[in-house]
């Protein structure tokens, strides 16, 4: 659940995990090179939860593509000075686009909500839809960011909020509880994304998202949300290749005259 027991209990994970470190290495956490490493985490997450934000306007002045990847980056690659280098310089250049008023695309014509993990590991989706039919993602499952902040006053702080952060971070925020995290935040993203449409990009190895997809297509019939629902893979293209995504996707948008 999303209540404190949930995060206490989350919290005391950490701190059995850290006994069982320093027991199997035979030595001490550093506090301060920790501290220094959420530090960054806190810049990473402010820089791309105020792309999100900006992913609000109309038209949309950047592409999740790049939010998607640095969700990535985020998971695996947090000790690189190069990554808070990489959130800046996308947070600069949309923000650029967002103050001029202008949008990734120059003439935007479909907004899309993008719904479980990305087609981004064989195909190159976003840009193509982008310059096909003038279709951008404004929000997706993975790369939107709704992190909290982490005090890093104490130790105890520390990882009372991290254990917070991570309960918020991307597929842990949605599929941790029940099937209401998932189209709670989906139908919040209709609204504040105004978006056109949803694509369930229906991933082999997300079974949490397949069992939700008869309530998902009810609230979208329900609001008249045209939505295309794929079977894929996000890396094994057996389930569906490149081209039959492109080829479903053509479909879908010509089925609502946007082609």
């Amino acid at each position: 659940w999303k209540d404190e027991d949930c995060y206490k209990y989350t919290e005391e994970q950490i701190w059995k995990q850290i006994e069982f470190l320093e027991n199997f290495f035979g030595r001490k956490i550093n506090w301060d090179r920790l501290r220094e490493m959420l530090e960054r985490v806190n810049e990473f997450n402010f820089y791309l939860s105020e792309i999100c934000e900006m992913h609000k306007a109309v038209p949309c002045p950047g592409t999740m593509i790049n939010l998607c990847f640095a969700w990535v980056v985020r998971e695996i690659n947090l000790a690189s000075p190069y990554t808070l280098k990489l959130a800046r310089g996308l947070y600069e250049a949309v923000k650029k686009n967002y103050n001029c008023g202008k949008g990734i695309v120059k003439k935007e014509k479909i907004r899309v909500l993008l719904w479980f993990p990305p087609i981004a590991f064989f195909t190159y989706l976003f840009k193509w839809m982008e310059n096909e039919f003038g279709a951008v993602i404004v929000a997706d499952f993975i790369g939107q960011v709704s992190t909290v902040p982490i005090d890093t006053s104490t130790n105890e702080s520390m990882i009372r909020d991290l254990a917070r952060t991570q309960m918020n971070l991307a597929m842990g925020r949605q599929c941790h509880g029940p099937v209401e995290f998932i189209t709670d935040e989906m139908e919040k993203f209709f609204d504040d994304y105004q978006v056109d449409c949803m694509i369930f990009t229906g991933h082999q190895g997300c079974k949490h998202g397949w069992a939700a997809v008869k309530i998902i297509q009810d609230i979208c019939a329900a609001r008249n949300m045209p939505a295309l629902y794929l079977t894929v893979d996000i890396m094994d293209q057996r389930c569906l290749d490149e081209q039959g995504v492109r080829n479903e996707i053509t479909a879908f948008f010509k089925s609502q005259g946007w082609a």
